[in-house]
């Protein structure tokens, strides 16, 4: 299926970096980890007598040995432990406190057998023969020397090792100018490196170590996440992969496919930008989101399973978020408990800042989880506030019936998805250049297209006045594809994508005006109104019975400007009653009279009576404030909407 291209010097020019010969590297690599560890010995001293004098210790059997002479030159050798070691690897990290990847080689247990062999990440700080004793003693081996001796010998073996630098930053590194994985990198100039079974990476002179996949971490916990964003090229390219996808998913592919490769340049588009939405799937459970989201994650590694929202804490997820730049993440199961506990993480996460804490120091210091990478969030019910939705591309997902076209083309995703997608990340990441230097242009042309658009066509009514943050993201998800279309084969077109955008565009606007707190407190009037929780006004004759207990009135009904009046203080409990049977946040007294009330509300009337400030007295009705109403634009329907919402009479 692929040719074996010549590589060139940046990633904005190549379209392929041999996977084939990739994919033959990573299935037979160099040597096992056994082959490794044989392959490294810590021999005897050739010449005790020197190594004495000059470092005052020796090697024999594999162990440390040192040597008294009394006054009567009588020697002795006493053993100072049961084993021996070397330092392969200063670890740097920037820090003063670096790692060292020490083997150890212990001395048989029997005659006759062969030594054992371990390869450990020691911290600096844990060198101190105390807490080094204690890590030596979970592999079998024994330190009986003094503090001064240990220091020798590290001093010694520090002469002989080499400097690595940690790659603790998985995905784009700036620093370096490559992406990495768990177990390899690739490199600004088209080389793709496999990690040794230690971990090490070299290029050019620098040696980088990965922990994840190294022999030391084994066995470590820490790295459970990290092992999972392994490099697996797979046996597809883009075309095949977003066809497919396209096939099995329809115009939400569209979407899906554009988020992810907008994911892989998060850092150029906020840098140039300054914000980067979120993507969120709605639907109920056998609506195709766990399908529609496999293909996706799996460009990144193996690990599709997504994280469950109300398993975890805020902190637990920024620092999980924090860990990768230019990835994607997939959140699931967002509730509407969910919605009140992640609110700072997203609207922290959307321009970047991510969740700050402190850590135990004498001083004020406090650590940054920012956020790096595409995020898809994924539940059943909808967040409840608008300023969360707001910075969401929403896919709704509603039927659980699929063609058997759709069910062939998600099939084959799957089958393929078992080796990866790794191949298709790549053809994605050679445009690094592209986005970089176009993107803001693109970004100009594409809002110039969609508000084109938008005046001219009567498909999109909300759009008209849409939220800011709506509009960007469609310019968003439109310029990506106008960079990327002459270098990736998408199986759609222009006017396609244009249509897909704007409608998850408007999709979005009408659950905003749903969500919206303003619409939330006439939804409960509404639905008050209905259960006849509430009275209007009777105005039949001259003076209305139900002055008193009457809490809104719809007046001039029969105009073409009729109105709302409502008396706050009798309406707002039964808005706060409709908010709690309903899982809705509400807000308090003077929070909700004030959006309502406010300059932005187009609705409000101001009442212009002296010293009533915004409210006014209507005669029979007495304080209440006002709202213009809008008629149906529908023949023979008597319905009045206030804030898109619907109110019958």
């Amino acid at each position: 299926m692929y040719k074996e291209e010549k590589q060139t010097d940046t990633f904005g020019n190549a379209h392929n970096i041999m996977p084939a010969k990739i994919k033959k590297e990573i299935e037979h690599p160099p040597a096992s980890e056994a082959e490794i560890l044989d392959g490294l010995e810590i021999s005897d001293s050739e010449n005790p007598d020197t190594d004495f004098s000059e470092l005052g210790y020796c090697i024999k059997d594999s162990i440390y040995v040192t040597r008294q002479i009394d006054r009567k030159n009588n020697v002795t050798e006493t053993e100072q432990s049961n084993f021996v070691m070397r330092c392969l690897y200063n670890i740097t990290n920037g820090s003063n406190n670096s790692r060292r990847l020490i083997f150890v080689q212990r001395k048989p247990r029997q005659k006759g057998d062969k030594p054992e062999k371990k390869l450990l990440e020691v911290k600096s700080s844990e060198l101190k023969p105390e807490a080094f004793e204690v890590i030596l003693k979970s592999h079998g081996c024994t330190f009986l020397g003094t503090a001064y001796l240990l220091k020798k010998i590290f001093a010694n073996l520090m002469d002989e090792e080499e400097t690595a630098t940690i790659i603790t930053m998985l995905g784009w590194n700036e620093d370096y100018n490559f992406y990495a994985f768990a177990d390899s990198v690739f490199t600004f100039k088209c080389k793709f490196l496999k990690s040794d079974h230690m971990g090490i990476v070299q290029d050019e002179g620098k040696t980088f170590y990965l922990p994840a996949t190294g022999l030391a971490n084994q066995t470590n916990e820490d790295y459970a996440n990290d092992k999972a964003y392994n490099f697996r090229p797979g046996t597809i390219d883009f075309k095949t992969w977003s066809k497919l996808f396209y096939q099995a998913s329809g115009n939400k592919a569209i979407v899906g496919i554009l988020y992810t490769v907008l994911a892989i340049f998060r850092d150029l588009i906020f840098t140039q930008l300054n914000f980067f939405p979120f993507l969120y799937l709605f639907g109920e459970k056998g609506t195709g989101k766990t399908s529609f989201i496999h293909p996706l994650l799996q460009l990144f590694g193996s690990d599709s399973k997504g994280t469950p929202l109300n398993n975890a804490t805020i902190v637990a997820l920024s620092r999980i978020v924090s860990s990768r730049c230019n990835s994607l993440f997939y959140f699931k199961e967002y509730t509407t408990e969910t919605d009140h506990m992640a609110e700072d993480f997203i609207l922290s996460g959307y321009d970047g800042a991510g969740r700050e804490t402190g850590v135990k120091s004498n001083d004020t210091k406090t650590k940054k989880f920012p956020i790096r990478s595409g995020i898809i969030f994924d539940g059943n019910s909808l967040p409840r506030k608008s300023n969360i939705l707001s910075r969401m591309i929403l896919l709704t997902f509603e039927s659980t019936t699929f063609t058997e076209h759709q069910k062939e083309a998600f099939n084959e995703l799957r089958e393929k998805s078992q080796n990866g997608f790794g191949s298709v990340f790549l053809e994605i990441l050679h445009l690094r250049l592209h986005v970089e230097n176009e993107l803001k242009d693109n970004f100009t042309l594409a809002k110039k297209s969609i508000t084109q658009v938008i005046q001219n066509s009567d498909r999109y009514p909300a759009m008209r006045n849409a939220d800011e943050r709506i509009l960007q993201h469609t310019y968003l998800l439109y310029s990506i594809f106008l960079i990327s279309k002459e270098h990736l084969a998408f199986p759609f077109k222009d006017g396609e994508v244009l249509d897909a955008v704007l409608q998850i565009g408007e999709s979005t606007m009408q659950m905003l005006q749903r969500t919206d707190s303003v619409t939330v407190f006439w939804e409960a009037l509404a639905y008050s109104i209905i259960k006849a929780q509430v009275q209007e006004l009777t105005v039949d004759g001259y003076s209305p019975s139900n002055k008193k207990t009457a809490s809104f009135w719809i007046k001039d009904k029969e105009t073409e400007v009729p109105s709302m009046l409502i008396k706050f203080p009798q309406i707002y409990p039964h808005y706060v009653k409709y908010c709690k049977d309903n899982g809705i946040r509400y807000l308090d007294y003077n929070s909700m009279l004030s959006i309502l009330t406010s300059g932005n509300n187009q609705s409000f009337v101001p009442g212009r009576q002296k010293g009533r400030g915004k409210a006014q007295t209507v005669f029979h009705f007495g304080s209440c404030y006002e709202f213009t109403m809008q008629k149906s634009d529908t023949e023979n329907d008597t319905s009045l909407f206030l804030n898109g919402v619907e109110f019958q009479h």
